[in-house]
């Protein structure tokens, strides 16, 4: 018999809601620090807090984390 179950395990979970606690699959991009900023944002502070891509305005580029609005650690120029 071909019968289909929805799910024939009940201990898995199927749920397809986005986990909050994750970052964006679509992260912002604000006007920042005289530039764009794309990335995660502080959901308080609106500065950028975690991964981000900061563009500048004069065409550099920094790929990498960010804390408080701040460049932390080696990212990449």
């Amino acid at each position: 018999s071909n019968s289909f179950e929805s799910n024939p395990n009940p201990n898995l979970n199927f749920n397809l809601n986005p986990n909050p606690n994750l970052p964006s699959l679509n992260p912002p991009t604000i006007d920042w620090s005289g530039g764009k900023f794309t990335g995660e944002l502080n959901k308080e502070s609106n500065l950028p807090q975690g991964f981000g891509i900061f563009l500048a305005s004069d065409g550099s580029e920094y790929r990498g984390l960010f804390v408080n609005g701040k460049k932390e650690g080696k990212g990449i120029l």
